[in-house]
């Protein structure tokens, strides 16, 4: 998917509903490598998202990007493989259940998976995965320590959660925490 010149997502899916991705291999956009809008009752599994471009043709510069899922729900994320993009390993920002179990995230940089609630109120359920860091994310981590403070999984809250109840449940992730 082309949006802006220079911003190419490898696969976007918007108001999609009853899909399955399965064995797939997403690398090498100067945007997001995956990304859903307002799509609901999505599995995507034993996958491959590696390789966003860095410092290519995007607008922002550095924009190595991994997966994002925003708005929909419903989405079942589990045994696939993140590596060596800076951001977004994943990035959810869904209104519904959103379930990663036995992912493997690999030399992320700034940030690693993150969950927001600026969409709706966003069930995740965060369990067995695996966060190793690499080469870029020790030097990621000694550039924003400040942003990271090397945790893998990140919630954000945003200004509209006094209104919302959104749910995180974390359990049996292995990153250098644990």
């Amino acid at each position: 998917y082309e949006g802006k010149l220079g911003q190419a997502d490898v696969v976007i899916m918007l108001d999609s509903y009853n899909v399955v991705i399965d064995q797939s291999s997403f690398y090498w956009s100067t945007d997001e490598l995956f990304q859903t809008a307002d799509s609901v009752n999505i599995t995507v599994q034993n996958s491959i998202f590696a390789e966003g471009l860095s410092n290519s043709t995007h607008i922002k510069g550095e924009h190595s990007k991994g997966p994002m899922f925003r708005g929909g729900g419903n989405v079942s994320f589990h045994n696939n493989l993140i590596a060596h993009n800076t951001d977004r390993l994943p990035n959810i920002g869904v209104d519904g259940t959103f379930d990663m179990v036995n992912n493997v995230m690999y030399n992320g940089g700034k940030f690693w998976s993150v969950f927001v609630d600026s969409v709706g109120e966003p069930k995740v359920n965060a369990v067995n995965n695996y966060y190793k860091v690499g080469a870029d994310s020790v030097a990621a981590e000694a550039k924003e320590n400040q942003h990271s403070r090397g945790y893998a999984i990140h919630f954000w809250l945003s200004s509209s959660s006094l209104y919302l109840n959104p749910e995180i449940y974390v359990k049996g992730n292995i990153s250098r925490e644990r």
